[in-house]
């Protein structure tokens, strides 16, 4: 089962599940940046989602047409009100 990580903007905390044990530079961990996750995270419980809560992300379970989910929660979101933008969140890590 995939899962949508959506993250509070401006939060400076790397979502680290499921990484790989060693990445270069191609490897990005796509979610979505929301201006207020705890608004997010009953609009969609409240829709019926499956959630889980990490410590600054929710984690929305997908099956199926994993795309088509994330043009659903974005419309349900950006029709609430709510600023929603695309991300890599693996942006600004370093490896060394």
């Amino acid at each position: 089962m995939a899962q949508i990580i959506v993250r509070q903007k401006g939060s400076l905390t790397q979502c680290t599940r499921n990484w790989p044990l060693f990445y270069m530079n191609d490897f990005s961990r796509f979610g979505l940046l929301v201006d207020d996750l705890s608004r997010v995270d009953r609009l969609l419980a409240k829709a019926g989602y499956q959630l889980e809560t990490g410590e600054c992300e929710l984690y929305i379970a997908a099956e199926g047409d994993v795309p088509a989910q994330i043009q659903q929660v974005v419309s349900l979101l950006q029709g609430q009100g709510l600023d929603v933008a695309t991300a890599d969140l693996i942006s600004c890590v370093y490896q060394g």
